[in-house]
């Protein structure tokens, strides 16, 4: 995809022809089928992003309401709550590539509810709803996890085999924390 990926913030990158946008996503000019590239890395600036963006939802049913009530509490700590969510989703829930839902209507209620199998964006997908029901504000990201390491060359290798998604949660200076049920 036009899209590089990097394990934080890209502050610099070399060896392919991509700029920053806006937002910040640095983005190929030519769509390259492999793009071999190198990048510098920094911690994020604190979000300055109303909540509000971050705990949006649709109209959720009340059993997923209970649920999420459940499964966190009443804590105002988004960093207490997404590791009990993480914790329930891995004791609850079964990881499949192929999950059995067809083209159903509501598949985070029905993952939740119903059928509890899926693949990681239905285990991210549920972790960041739940988490936005009690407030907490949370997000789901694409990248790649464990890349490869070619020792010979000195670069790691993300193929798309290792595409994967995970949830953060944001703490109330802004920052963003990774959990990945």
């Amino acid at each position: 995809g036009p899209v590089a990926f990097a394990p934080g913030t890209i502050l610099a990158l070399e060896g392919a022809d991509a700029t920053p946008d806006a937002a910040g996503t640095w983005r190929f000019t030519d769509r390259p089928l492999r793009v071999t590239y190198t990048v510098r890395v920094g911690d994020p600036a604190p979000d300055t992003t109303p909540v509000d963006r971050w705990i949006a939802l649709p109209e959720m049913s009340p059993e997923v309401r209970a649920l999420a009530e459940q499964i966190t509490g009443d804590t105002d700590d988004a960093l207490v709550a997404a590791p009990a969510v993480e914790a329930w989703l891995d004791a609850s829930a079964t990881y499949t590539f192929a999950p059995r839902d067809g083209a159903l209507d509501a598949p985070v209620e029905r993952f939740l509810l119903e059928r509890r199998e899926g693949h990681c964006e239905y285990f991210a997908s549920a972790a960041a709803v739940l988490l936005r029901l009690r407030g907490h504000p949370a997000r789901i990201v694409n990248g790649y996890a464990n890349p490869e390491f070619n020792a010979l060359g000195g670069y790691w290798l993300a193929r798309q085999g290792h595409a994967h998604s995970w949830v953060e949660v944001r703490d109330d200076a802004g920052g963003w924390h990774r959990f990945d049920p």
